[in-house]
């Protein structure tokens, strides 16, 4: 069976503890190489903040597609823009 490329775009949300000298943020990365931190938002549950943490990733890319996600058994959530 052939693999084909349908030009989706993968975005990996990882959370990021505090440290002594940062406070608990979220790393968001594209297989394109491409990569932002977003501070943490404690208002927000753990799902929301990576959905919205991929959303400003989209915004910064300009990938305004829609996306489905869904969170790994190491805690990482990977999102799939349609």
């Amino acid at each position: 069976m052939k693999a084909t490329h349908v030009g989706r775009q993968v975005i990996e949300t990882k959370h990021l503890g505090p440290t002594n000298h940062r406070v608990a943020r979220i790393k968001v990365s594209a297989d394109t190489g491409k990569s932002i931190i977003i501070p943490w938002d404690h208002d927000l549950t753990v799902a929301d903040n990576h959905a919205c943490a991929c959303l400003r990733f989209q915004s910064i890319m300009d990938w305004n597609d829609d996306r489905v996600g869904s969170q790994l058994a190491d805690g990482r959530f990977v999102w799939v823009c349609k």
